[in-house]
C-alpha cells in the first residue's frame, strides 16, 4: 500500500469513528436523559466496543462538538453532568 493511499485509508477509519461516536453519545443520551461525564463516557465505549475500542480523549473531544451542535448541554450547577436536549 502507498503511503499517500495508507494516510486516506486512515482519514476515513478516523472519520467514521467519529460519526460512530457521535451517534453512540446522542442515542445512549436520549435513553438516560442526563449522565454526568464518568457514566457518559462508560456508556458510550461499551456501545462501540464491538467495533473498536475509543480514546478517551476522543470521546470528549466528540461530547464537546455535540455540545457545540446543541444536542447536548452541561448542568449549569455540575459542569460534570451533561443533559440531552431534545
Amino acid at each position: 500500500m502507498q503511503p499517500e493511499e495508507t494516510k486516506r485509508t486512515q482519514n476515513s477509519i478516523e472519520a467514521d469513528r467519529k460519526h460512530a461516536l457521535d451517534a453512540a453519545i446522542v442515542r445512549v443520551m436520549k435513553a438516560k436523559k442526563e449522565l454526568n461525564y464518568e457514566q457518559l463516557k462508560t456508556a458510550t465505549i461499551e456501545a462501540v466496543r464491538k467495533h473498536f475500542v475509543p480514546e478517551v480523549g476522543m470521546i470528549k473531544q466528540r461530547i464537546q462538538g455535540l455540545v457545540e451542535q446543541e444536542y447536548l448541554r452541561r448542568d449549569e450547577d455540575d459542569m460534570n453532568k451533561y443533559i440531552y436536549v431534545a
